[in-house]
């Protein structure tokens, strides 16, 4: 039987899967733009950030992901919103250091710590 910390996971997961925040490319070139896509599965998108005076204004993105990749995006997008860039590098560093430390073998995971180092190269 599932834990509630994992039944809690699989809810916020599958939220923001359905429902992602930030979703949706815009036309803008004062947004950074990268393509995340992954080899290894469907994963494929593309990341946007506006970044203003060292701050995160707006996080967008668009494609074909997996439930746990555009999740993640969603998620990480929300935290990172409105933070400085030394901000949104110490939860990115926080992110990448949890998740190596528990999930060292998903692969999955790993494709993702590459997609948000490659985010942190855009602030």
């Amino acid at each position: 039987m599932p834990s509630l910390d994992s039944m809690m996971l699989r809810q916020i997961i599958m939220d923001h899967y359905e429902n992602p925040r930030n979703h949706g490319l815009v036309d803008d070139d004062n947004y950074q733009s990268v393509n995340m896509d992954s080899e290894t599965c469907i994963d494929d998108i593309d990341v946007q950030a506006l970044i203003e005076d060292g701050v995160i204004k707006d996080i967008r993105f668009d494609g074909e992901a997996c439930a746990i990749c555009t999740a993640s995006t969603s998620i990480m997008s929300e935290l990172l919103i409105g933070k400085t860039i030394d901000e949104a590098n110490v939860i990115i560093e926080n992110y990448n250091n949890m998740t190596l430390k528990f999930w060292k073998k998903q692969l999955r995971l790993w494709i993702l710590i590459n997609r948000l180092i490659v985010l942190s190269v855009l602030l």
